[in-house]
């Protein structure tokens, strides 16, 4: 946290700006795993891990 906040003064980055961002990426990932792309790769892993631990 200390290290993300450092960042945020040395580029003169608002709370309210980093938050925005923040947000803004988190609807793209929400918006991709519906699409399917993430549950896609999850399915992909749980097979795997399936044949490995059983």
């Amino acid at each position: 946290m200390k290290f993300i906040v450092n960042i945020c003064l040395l580029k003169n980055i608002t709370a309210e700006e980093f938050f925005q961002s923040f947000m803004d990426k988190s609807d793209k990932n929400i918006q991709r795993f519906l699409e399917g792309d993430w549950s896609k790769k999850w399915e992909e892993k749980d097979k795997i891990n399936e044949q490995k631990f059983g």
